[in-house]
């Protein structure tokens, strides 16, 4: 509730100084929207292609660790 109400004093603010509030909102969603939509399809990319089964061990060959699982640090 705070975070709004600063919001809407900064936004006040600008029209008084004379920007326009209503292209800074248009910006604003824009971008937003660009960004909700690239996370989207990179959540269904990653559901699409996940090479991984539920509860399915994961083993890994790394050189000089030993030949399978995964080794502490």
């Amino acid at each position: 509730m705070q975070y709004g109400i600063w919001i809407v004093v900064v936004l006040l603010f600008m029209e008084l100084l004379g920007s326009s509030t209503q292209e800074w909102l248009i910006v604003g969603g824009t971008l937003a929207g660009q960004e909700i939509f690239t996370n989207f399809l990179s959540s269904v990319m990653n559901h699409a292609t996940w090479p991984l089964i539920l509860n399915e061990w994961v083993q890994r060959k790394t050189e000089g660790y030993g030949d399978t699982g995964i080794n502490d640090i």
